[in-house]
């Protein structure tokens, strides 16, 4: 007779038999492919996110609040060429003639020698434009004019100038504000008054520094919302942005990188391209070794104490403690509760009923007097050691009656 294979069986042989239990994965190896997982999920989303937009303030590819597409877009419709640079070698590379307008943003992380330098590449430009510059720019222009931080000024400030980027216009306020020399040969527009700076009522929003024979002429605007996302709309900074940057056929709208800063001559913090997403997978890192840490993977493992200490000797040890510190209240309290606690159970008086109901039933079947056992297991703690070695004696002669009757 041969052996058979039956669908009820599943196997050849011995009917009966058990299958194996799978091999379970070593619990390691699962916590760090979990970790590894989302190592990996982070660094995709980053990934997405950076192809999705620069995230550089003012930048022409950013259609954040912040950024400057919707400028760079309506220039490019008006037939104005915009060309994105974001180092130094880009600006090196792009084509700077009589038919160019060069803008510059974030230029408050340039230091000096970078805007002198800025000025040589540019000499040739059709006209400079520089967006909240900052004091440095000023410096390695020479310009005849000081400059202030800080708004301080609301409602809409209009022109007051003859300069044709700002003639007939206003603005909603600003960033930087630049007090005019006097006697200087600059035109300063959007004046908000009221004894403004250095200069009075001179000082403005917008200063035009005309041609000289080794640089172009130079806007400085010192209201960024006449060029980002969140405020062209607003009062005329539309068209005081055209105006400035739509004056030539092409435009290079060069946004200041911070790897092309001198970490120790910028004027604001700089922080490396690589700080948020390296401390976003550190930040995932530590939340995975705080989920894997703080809860129990596993069942609890009984494991022998490498030394038996017997109760007697542990009780003896804590009571030299107490006697050592003299701390009759807390020995006699430890006393009294652990009485309580084992008369509790021997009278089975259920846990939470009182001390009347403990009174009652040790008094019942001891035959004392309740009052007595209430000064025994409830009252003062013992003036001397003498009384507290009553007291302990009068409590061990308690749980003995209790437990014989």
């Amino acid at each position: 007779m041969t052996a058979t294979l039956s669908p009820a069986s599943g196997t050849a042989g011995t009917a009966g038999s058990e299958p194996r239990p799978r091999p379970r994965l070593p619990r390691k190896r699962v916590l760090l492919g979990v970790l590894a997982a989302l190592v990996v999920a982070g660094l995709a989303t980053l990934l997405l996110l950076g192809t999705r937009t620069t995230g550089i303030p003012l930048d022409p590819d950013n259609p954040a609040p912040a950024g400057g597409q919707a400028m760079a877009r309506v220039l490019d419709q008006q037939g104005v060429d915009v060309t994105p640079v974001r180092t130094r070698d880009a600006l090196q590379g792009a084509r700077i003639d009589a038919s160019t307008t060069v803008v510059v943003t974030r230029g408050s992380l340039m230091t000096t020698a970078m805007w002198r330098a800025l000025l040589r590449t540019a000499g040739g430009a059709d006209r400079l434009v520089l967006v909240a510059p900052g004091n440095r720019a000023l410096t390695a222009l020479d310009a005849p004019l000081s400059r202030r931080s800080g708004t301080g000024f609301g409602g809409s400030t209009p022109a007051a100038c003859d300069a044709p980027v700002a003639r007939g216009l206003s603005v909603g306020g600003g960033d930087e504000r630049y007090d005019p020399t006097s006697g200087a040969d600059v035109a300063v527009c959007f004046r908000p008054g009221g004894g403004f700076g250095a200069g009075g009522d001179n000082g403005g929003y917008l200063a035009v520094l005309p041609r000289t024979a080794d640089r172009p002429e130079v806007v400085l605007v010192g209201s960024t919302e006449t060029i980002r996302n969140a405020d062209v709309r607003d009062a005329d900074n539309a068209a005081v942005g055209l105006r400035t940057l739509g004056h030539s056929p092409r435009l290079v709208w060069w946004s200041v990188s911070p790897s092309d800063v001198d970490l120790a001559d910028a004027e604001e913090p700089v922080f490396p391209a690589w700080l948020a997403p390296v401390t976003v997978v550190l930040a995932l890192a530590v939340l995975v070794l705080m989920l894997v840490r703080g809860r129990r993977l596993g069942r609890l493992v009984n494991e022998p104490l490498p030394v038996v200490v017997r109760a007697n000797e542990t009780t003896r040890s804590r009571g030299r403690l107490y006697r050592r510190a003299g701390d009759r209240d807390r020995a006699s309290a430890v006393l009294r509760a652990g009485t309580r606690r084992r008369l509790t159970r021997y009278l089975g008086v259920p846990r939470g009923a009182g001390p009347a109901a403990l009174i009652e039933n040790a008094a019942a079947t001891t035959g004392r007097d309740p009052r007595p056992l209430h000064d025994l297991l409830y009252g003062a703690t013992p003036a001397t050691e003498d009384a507290f070695v009553q007291l302990a004696n009068q409590l061990s002669q308690l749980e003995k009656e209790v437990r014989h009757r």
